[in-house]
């Protein structure tokens, strides 16, 4: 018997995530796996521009869209202001 409920095939569609350090390791993984599910996605990187790029390239590349699925920001999350401008990025 099918089910009565569909089921939202990307349930973050058009909704903005920000990952820190996701240029690399798990934060990478974490922001493939949301841009998989539908999200806007800001990279957040604290030194290494040229894998930040590589990390939003990628996602965009897979996912293509007339605007960037996913974007790059240089904040150091310890700093309160970069954090507000980190958040300022998302919208």
């Amino acid at each position: 018997m099918a089910s009565s409920t569909s089921t939202n095939p990307l349930p973050l569609n058009d909704r903005d995530a920000i990952v820190t350090r996701s240029s690399r390791g798990i934060g990478q993984v974490i922001a493939t796996h949301l841009a998989e599910l539908g999200a806007k996605l800001v990279i957040n990187y604290a030194s290494n521009s040229d894998q930040a790029n590589l990390v939003a390239t990628q996602i965009n590349s897979r996912y293509p869209s007339d605007c960037p699925r996913a974007v790059t920001v240089k904040v150091d999350v310890s700093d309160p202001a970069q954090v507000k401008f980190l958040f300022d990025s998302a919208e």
